[in-house]
């Protein structure tokens, strides 16, 4: 289909998110979104990854969740253990359409799509190169903007921010703008239990940390201050 070639050249670009325009990103999750949640998607897969599903209960438990947009979610995220050509033929071809880390932000977007729209939120990928189709930058986005937030939605990107607290790296957007300056200024702390943000939160006025970082930093730390 025309469209499903459309995302596949965009999930080829190197830098897509400084070629296409943060309002195109956006039609493009909001067209993500709705094709992955038709019901349609999901038969699709069960025709194709019939036995696949059977052998993977992580998998099998979605097929009666038409509708949802795990399914193929879950499929790809273990398309090593996948035997059936026909199957990682189809998994292939939906890598461009489907979200990864559901399991992270899942309820988020039930919470938040209203939001994700009004906001303009929708995002292919973030500014510090993050992997393609994250929903971190979406969170980031909507972090960004916790005040203009439905009560629903802001409870779950707080929510989010707690469970972010204990492991930087769920943290997407602050984890692949600081990785280096983790390297740099905090190489010797230990992750967990919010060291490593602890760690650059402190070194926010070296001029050696990355203005990239900062600027993940100063959002992470205006969040945390929203709630308290």
């Amino acid at each position: 289909p025309p469209n499903l070639k459309v995302l596949q050249c965009v999930d080829e670009l190197d830098n897509a998110v400084n070629l296409i325009s943060k309002d195109c990103q956006h039609h493009i999750y909001n067209f993500k979104y709705n094709m992955t949640h038709d019901p349609h998607f999901d038969d699709a897969a069960q025709r194709q990854c019939s036995k696949d599903i059977k052998l993977i209960d992580e998998c099998d438990e979605f097929v009666g969740k038409r509708g949802s947009g795990r399914l193929v979610s879950c499929l790809y995220d273990r398309l090593g253990n996948i035997t059936e050509p026909s199957c990682r033929y189809f998994i292939n071809q939906m890598r461009a359409v489907v979200f990864n880390d559901w399991t992270l932000s899942e309820y988020m977007v039930d919470a938040c799509m209203s939001d994700i729209n009004k906001l303009e939120c929708g995002r292919l990928d973030d500014d510090n190169k993050a992997i393609p189709h994250e929903q971190g930058a979406v969170i980031a986005c909507l972090s960004q903007k916790y005040a203009q937030l439905q009560g629903s939605c802001k409870k779950e990107i707080f929510r989010l921010a707690e469970m972010e607290s204990d492991d930087y790296h769920l943290d997407r957007a602050l984890f692949y703008a600081c990785r280096d300056d983790r390297e740099r200024l905090c190489s010797q702390v230990q992750s967990g239990n919010g060291r490593v943000y602890r760690c650059l939160y402190e070194q926010k006025f070296n001029t050696m940390l990355s203005s990239a970082c900062r600027k993940e930093v100063q959002r992470r730390q205006s969040l945390v201050v929203a709630n308290v």
